[in-house]
């Protein structure tokens, strides 16, 4: 009797085996993967004006405040120092609920 159950307990044993090594394997996979993440930029346009945006590999950008090139130096960096304030603001928040998924 121990010798027709042998097939097939060796079977199950490749088998678990098997399994056990391929969920391994996702799990490893996953957490080799850097964690995407957003952040905020600032880009020149062509048009001379400054975008504010928000960016995540795989995800589309988002703008946050375009600000005319045309504004004087102390106004603009007083605009792009809130702008970029609020979209970290943002991003660490989009990060955060990212977290817990």
């Amino acid at each position: 009797m121990a010798r027709e159950l042998a097939p097939a307990l060796i079977l199950v044993l490749v088998v678990a085996g098997g399994l056990v090594a391929w969920r391994y394997a996702t799990w490893a996979r996953g957490r080799s993967r850097p964690a995407v993440r957003w952040r905020a930029a600032a880009h020149g346009l062509p048009s001379g004006d400054t975008a504010v945006v928000l960016e995540c590999e795989g995800e589309p950008t988002t703008t946050v405040k375009v600000m005319s090139g045309s504004l004087p130096s102390e106004e603009f960096s007083d605009e792009l120092a809130q702008a970029m304030s609020e979209a970290q603001a943002k991003a660490a928040a989009l990060n955060a609920a990212r977290s817990w998924h």
